[in-house]
């Protein structure tokens, strides 16, 4: 570890112990900044339509209005799909949310 701000032996023989940090704040894993990869912004869209198209499809056959399936008038897959249908919609909330933010260094 270092000690001081200088590399000891220990680092030199271990590297993966060793936390490589940037000057600009961030460390092994990544830059800190106040912005998330674009990637992440996408993935997050793409699992919140899906949990939400299925979130809404479940509680429908929860609710016994989509029928000719062993989920219809389900009780346990209605209370599935609002969970999931919620889950989505805080997913694609987080994205609006987070656009107006601003990073504070």
């Amino acid at each position: 570890m270092r000690i001081g701000g200088a590399r000891t032996q220990a680092d030199r023989a271990n590297p993966v112990l060793a936390v490589q940090e940037d000057p600009e704040g961030g460390d092994l894993f990544g830059p800190c900044s106040a912005e998330t990869p674009r990637w992440v912004d996408w993935l997050k869209v793409i699992v919140g339509i899906v949990f939400l198209a299925f979130g809404v499809l479940w509680t429908l056959q929860g609710l016994n209005l989509l029928q000719g399936s062993f989920m219809s008038g389900q009780t346990m897959w209605l209370v599935i799909g609002i969970v999931l249908a919620l889950l989505g919609v805080w997913l694609l909330w987080s994205l609006r949310a987070g656009r107006g933010k601003v990073g504070v260094r």
